[in-house]
C-alpha cells in the first residue's frame, strides 16, 4: 500500500484533482491561479466568499470518519453559510494538510466525497495547497453569488417569529455515538444521526425559498443558542423561546441525553431563522410543500434589553399559556458551558 511519500507532493496533486469537472468560464487547478471569466454566472451580482477547516482530533477522528465522509462535509459545511445568506455556491479554493505516511487510498476517498458533493452542490474546485503534517487539516475557501438580497442575521424586528428548520441536536446524538459515549435504543435514529454528523445536508433549497419571507437568518453550526445569540446581538434584539416548541429527536430516558446536550450540540447545518408574523402563512405552506423539510416556529423576537446585555439575558424560556422556565443560563446549569461550541474556550 502506498503512502503519499511515494508518489510526492503532485503525485498528490494529482489524486485531489482527479475527475475535476470544470465549465469552460473557468480554468482550474494546473495554473499558479486559478481564472473564471468576467461573463460567467458570477457577473454582475454580489460574491459570497466564506471560509471553513475540518481538523483531526478536533472535528473529527479517522477512527469513524471514512475520507469519503470528509471530503463531502468539509464542502457542506461552507455550502450553509452560503445558504445562510439565501445564495448558492459556485466554486472553491482548498488546502490540505497531510500526512506523509498516509496512504494513499486515503486521498483517493477524500477525492471522491470531495466530487460527490461537488455533483450535488452545483460547485467547481478551483485550485488550493497541499502541505504535509504531522495530523489532517483541510479547509476550504467557497465563492458563492446573490441573485437577490441578502438575508443577514442582523435583519430581525422586534415581534417577528422564530423558526428552525429539521431536528436540534440530531448531529449531536451522532457524535455521541461515533465517539462510543452513548448508544441510542432507537437503532434507526441512531443511524439518521450519525449520517447527520458525517454528511450534514444545508438547506439550500429551504434558503432559497424564504428570499422574500424571511429577514434575517443563520445557519446552526455551534447549536441553537450559540447561534442565536450571534443573530440576537447583530439585530440588537432578545427572544422569548416556547421551551416545548424545541423540535428535538425522540430520545428515551434511559438514553441517557439531556435537552441541553441536544440544543448546544452544534454541526446540525440547520437554518435558524425570523420573519415577520403577518407572513406565517407563508412560512408554514413552505413546510407542507413536497420536498421542503419540517419547519418549527420556536418563539418570538422581543425588544432589547439595554445596554451590553448577557447572551443567557438575551434568550427567555417560557411554556405555551404562560410560566417562566429560566433564561439561557439554564444550559450552564446542566453542563453545557457556554450553551454552544466555542473553540476558545
Amino acid at each position: 500500500m502506498s503512502t503519499l511519500a511515494s508518489i510526492g507532493e503532485f503525485g498528490v496533486i494529482q489524486l485531489l484533482t482527479e475527475g475535476c469537472q470544470q465549465p469552460a468560464e473557468i480554468r482550474g487547478p494546473g495554473d499558479d491561479c486559478a481564472i473564471v471569466a468576467a461573463q460567467s454566472v458570477l457577473a454582475g451580482k454580489s460574491l459570497l466568499f466564506t471560509a471553513d477547516a475540518l481538523v483531526e482530533n478536533i472535528h473529527f477522528r479517522r477512527s469513524y470518519f471514512s475520507p469519503e465522509d470528509l471530503g463531502w462535509k468539509l464542502l457542506a459545511v461552507s455550502v450553509s453559510d452560503v445558504a445562510a445568506m439565501g445564495g448558492l455556491p459556485y466554486a472553491y479554493l482548498t488546502t490540505v494538510q497531510l500526512p506523509p505516511g498516509l496512504e494513499r487510498e486515503w486521498v483517493t476517498g477524500f477525492t471522491r466525497g470531495l466530487r460527490a458533493a461537488d455533483a450535488h452542490f452545483g460547485t467547481h474546485l478551483l485550485g488550493g495547497d497541499t502541505v504535509s503534517g504531522k495530523e489532517i487539516s483541510l479547509s476550504l475557501m467557497l465563492i458563492g453569488y446573490l441573485d437577490s438580497l441578502p438575508i443577514c442575521r442582523s435583519g430581525a424586528l422586534a415581534g417577528d417569529d422564530l423558526w428552525v428548520t429539521g431536528q436540534l441536536g440530531l448531529a449531536r446524538l451522532g457524535l455521541l455515538a461515533c465517539e462510543g459515549n452513548r448508544q441510542l435504543s432507537n437503532p434507526e435514529l441512531q443511524l439518521a444521526a450519525i449520517e447527520r454528523f458525517k454528511r450534514p445536508e444545508p438547506r439550500l433549497a429551504m434558503a432559497r425559498a424564504l428570499r422574500g419571507i424571511a429577514n434575517s437568518m443563520i445557519d446552526l453550526s455551534d447549536g441553537l443558542f450559540q447561534d442565536l445569540n450571534h443573530l440576537l446581538t447583530a439585530s440588537g434584539l432578545s427572544c422569548a423561546i416556547d421551551a416545548q416548541s424545541l423540535p428535538l429527536p425522540q430520545v428515551t430516558l434511559g438514553d441517557g441525553v439531556t435537552v441541553q446536550e441536544l440544543v448546544s450540540g452544534g454541526e446540525d447545518f440547520e437554518l435558524l431563522f425570523t420573519a415577520p408574523s403577518a407572513k406565517r402563512a407563508q412560512v408554514e405552506q413552505l413546510a407542507v410543500q413536497d420536498g421542503m423539510i419540517a419547519l418549527t416556529r420556536i418563539g418570538e423576537i422581543t425588544a432589547g434589553l439595554g445596554e451590553n446585555p448577557t447572551s443567557e439575558e438575551r434568550v427567555q424560556l417560557l411554556l405555551k399559556g404562560g410560566g417562566f422556565v429560566g433564561s439561557a443560563a439554564w444550559l450552564k446549569d446542566g453542563g453545557a458551558g457556554r450553551g454552544g461550541f466555542d473553540h476558545f474556550s
